[in-house]
C-alpha cells in the first residue's frame, strides 16, 4: 500500500516537470534533485520487487534503466526537451505499471 502511495507521488511529481514545459516555466534545481533521487528510490525497489515476483525481465531492465537516467549521482545531462519527454515517458510507465502489478503485491 505504501509503495502504491509512492509510486502516485513519482507520478504527480513527473507531471509537474511536464508541465513546466506545457506553460514555460522553471522549477527550482532542488525540485530536481529531490525528483531524481524520488525517481531512482522508486525505481530501484520496484526492480528488486518485480525480481522477488519473477515478473517479466522486461519490467525489470525498464526500471532498471529509469533508475540509471535518474541517478542523482551520476547525472546524465540531456536537452531539456529530452527530459521533459522521458519525465513524460516514465509516468506514463509507472502508471501502466500501476495497472499490471494491481492484483500483485508489490
Amino acid at each position: 500500500m505504501t509503495y502504491n502511495v509512492f509510486r502516485y507521488i513519482t507520478i504527480l511529481s513527473l507531471l509537474i516537470v511536464f508541465t513546466t514545459f506545457i506553460y514555460d516555466y522553471t522549477l527550482p534545481s532542488e525540485y530536481y534533485d529531490c525528483l531524481r533521487i524520488l525517481v531512482t528510490t522508486v525505481s530501484v525497489y520496484s526492480c528488486y520487487r518485480t525480481v522477488q515476483l519473477k515478473e517479466k525481465e522486461s519490467w525489470i531492465w525498464t526500471f532498471g534503466v529509469i533508475a540509471l537516467l535518474f541517478n542523482p549521482i551520476l547525472k546524465v545531462h540531456l536537452q531539456t526537451i529530452i527530459w521533459k519527454s522521458i519525465d513524460l515517458i516514465t509516468a506514463i510507465i509507472y502508471i501502466i505499471s500501476i495497472k499490471y502489478f494491481k492484483n500483485k503485491v508489490l
